[in-house]
C-alpha cells in the first residue's frame, strides 16, 4: 500500500517515483536523504543511504527498537556523514525561549514542563467497541486516518505516544536545558481511545527527566480526542528560573 500511495502522490505532481535507493542514486544527483517511511522501516533506509554517502534527515520516530538507532549512529560515523532527526526545536517560541535564556531574562532555569496533548487521528473512544466486536487493528486503522498520504511515520507495529509524538517535547526541554538526561521516570496508560487499549500501547503519558546540570524537566502527551479540540492540540511551554 506504500508504494501504491507514493506512486499516485509522484504522478499527481509529475515527479518520477523509483522504488530503489542505489538506483535513485545512480539516476539523479543527490547529497540529502528525507526518510519518511513507515517507522520500522526508518534505520535501514538511513543506513543503507549513510553507506551511499548521503546525509540523511530522518522523520520520527528514529525507531522502535534501540538496537537499529545503534546502527544508524554507527553507520553515520563510519561514512562521515550527517544525520538530522525532524524535530521542532526552531518554532518561533523555542526560539524566543532560547532568547530569554541566554539573556538572563528569568536568572538561570531550573525547571521545565511541556504539555503536549496532540488532537488527531483519534478513532473509536475507549469503551466504544461492543463484547462481539473484534479489536482494532492498529495498521488497518493507520491506513484509514492517513488515507491523504500526511504522515510518514505510520508503522505496522502498535506505537503509543511516547514513540510517535515524544521527540518533540523531549526535544524542547533537551534543548533548553543544555544538558543530558540522567535519570527518568514515567508512567503511561491507555486513556482515551479504543485502537490504544486494544493494541497495548498509551495515548496518555507523563514523565519527570532529572538533567545532568540539576534542572527537572517534566512533561505530560496525549492524544486527544479530535472533535474535543478545535486546532492542533494543547501544546504548552513553562519555563521555571530564578527570576521568573
Amino acid at each position: 500500500w506504500v508504494h501504491e500511495r507514493n506512486q499516485l502522490y509522484a504522478d499527481e505532481h509529475g515527479i518520477p517515483y523509483v522504488k530503489g535507493i542505489e538506483q535513485a542514486v545512480a539516476d539523479h544527483d543527490v547529497q540529502v536523504a528525507v526518510i519518511s517511511s513507515e517507522a520500522e522501516r526508518h534505520c535501514d533506509l538511513a543506513v543503507r543511504c549513510a553507506g551511499l554517502g548521503l546525509h540523511v534527515v530522518q522523520d520520527k520516530p528514529m525507531s522502535n527498537r534501540i538496537s537499529e538507532c545503534d546502527r544508524v549512529v554507527a553507520a553515520v560515523a563510519e561514512h562521515d556523514v550527517r544525520f538530522m532527526m525532524w524535530n521542532r526545536n526552531f518554532l518561533p517560541a523555542l526560539v524566543e525561549a532560547r532568547r530569554v535564556i541566554d539573556e538572563g531574562g528569568i536568572g538561570k532555569p531550573y525547571a521545565f514542563h511541556v504539555d503536549f496533548y496532540f488532537a488527531k487521528d483519534s478513532g473509536p473512544p475507549k469503551g466504544s467497541r461492543g463484547p462481539d466486536d473484534p479489536p482494532i487493528d492498529w495498521l488497518e486503522r493507520q491506513i484509514e486516518a492517513h488515507s491523504d498520504g500526511s504522515d510518514g511515520g505510520v508503522g505496522v507495529d502498535p506505537m503509543g505516544e511516547l514513540k510517535i509524538e515524544g521527540i518533540y517535547p523531549l526535544a524542547y526541554i533537551q534543548h533548553l536545558a543544555g544538558s543530558r538526561v540522567e535519570r527518568v521516570y514515567a508512567r503511561t496508560a491507555s486513556h482515551f481511545h479504543q485502537a490504544n487499549v486494544d493494541n497495548d500501547v498509551e495515548d496518555l503519558a507523563t514523565v519527570t527527566l532529572e538533567m545532568e546540570n540539576g534542572v527537572i524537566g517534566t512533561l505530560c502527551i496525549g492524544r486527544i480526542g479530535a472533535a474535543s479540540h478545535p486546532d492542533i492540540g494543547e501544546i504548552k511551554l513553562h519555563v521555571l528560573g530564578e527570576t521568573g
